[in-house]
């Protein structure tokens, strides 16, 4: 896979349309102030995308908000299997979480 940066900061992987990058980090910064109701449509459909990993990427999982990262815990352990679920993890938590947060732990149990 090869990478471009935009903006000086973000990692762009080539072969994405510009609308898709640009898509998806706006529902990055949604994710980073979200507290409370819909999650944003375009971020449900990427359990379902065959790049997703890329994908979130883009969103910038590092900035979201606790509330974010629980909705998206739930919403990519009931779609992903447990090797996806574990970049996911390490995408929110860092590499070595020395212990997941509550909710992840009650959702690493239900998946």
């Amino acid at each position: 896979m090869l990478c471009n940066r935009l903006d000086g900061a973000a990692i762009i992987p080539q072969g994405l349309d510009p609308k898709v990058v640009e898509v998806y980090q706006a529902v990055g910064k949604i994710m980073s102030r979200f507290t409370a109701g819909k999650v944003p449509k375009a971020f449900k459909v990427i359990p379902n995308l065959q790049n997703w990993e890329e994908i979130l990427f883009l969103t910038d999982p590092e900035k979201w908000s606790p509330h974010a990262v629980y909705q998206a815990t739930r919403l990519f352990i009931s779609n992903l299997n447990a090797k996806m679920v574990r970049i996911i993890v390490e995408a929110c938590h860092g590499p070595t979480p020395p212990s997941l947060p509550v909710h992840c732990q009650a959702q690493c149990q239900k998946g």
